[in-house]
């Protein structure tokens, strides 16, 4: 695929996205409640697919799904389209949900009055465009592994519950503050950034 190929996908992939945007929240549980049971069907035909078969299908292993629908359904064109469609399904659904929603609402609760949901995901959208969405995963990326590690490692799957509501409890720390875990994730977000760079 071209570069300019590549572009097009994007645009249209992002457009088709916007659309769904427009209509706020409920154009995206709209789109959730038709894709969900879409694509466990699919994946549970391919997973049955991958039973009956077992081992190597076509002599190598194949971990990318669009490479072996597309290997798989090579002779049946109408079978390969609508395989294929179902997989831009996958992607449009997985994205909303996964890279609109959480940002959509951190930009609405900065200002709720002047932000309303369909505002913030229009500012996700555009700044989406320019791979913000990557930078936005590495600083969630980091603040998921400092929790993982203070919740399996450090506090043995212990947690107080009533002590994470509560001033001076044991989740206190410095003013409410975890000072450590801070450093912990600017560290983990500088090493990210400098891998992309």
């Amino acid at each position: 695929m071209s570069t300019i190929d590549e572009a097009i996908a994007f645009g249209v992939f992002w457009l088709v996205q916007v659309a769904i945007i427009l209509r706020g929240i409920e154009g995206i549980k709209f789109v959730e409640s038709y894709a969900a049971p879409l694509l466990l069907a699919s994946s549970v035909g391919l997973l049955i697919w991958g039973f009956d078969v077992g081992g190597e299908e076509y002599g190598e292993a194949i971990w990318d799904p669009v490479t072996l629908v597309a290997r798989l359904l090579a002779d049946l064109p109408v079978l390969l389209v609508v395989a294929m469609v179902i997989v831009v399904i996958a992607q449009i659904s997985t994205n909303m949900a996964a890279n609109v929603v959480s940002p959509s609402n951190d930009f609405s609760n900065l200002s709720p009055r002047q932000i309303s949901f369909r505002t913030g995901t229009m500012i996700t959208a555009v700044i989406g465009t320019f791979t913000w969405l990557v930078g936005y995963g590495s600083l969630l990326a980091s603040f998921l592994a400092v929790m993982l590690v203070d919740y399996w490692l450090l506090r043995r799957a212990a947690l107080n519950v009533a002590d994470s509501y509560r001033a001076g409890g044991q989740h206190w720390f410095s003013r409410g503050d975890n000072i450590r875990a801070l450093i912990a994730v600017a560290a983990g977000v500088i090493r990210v950034c400098r891998r992309a760079a």
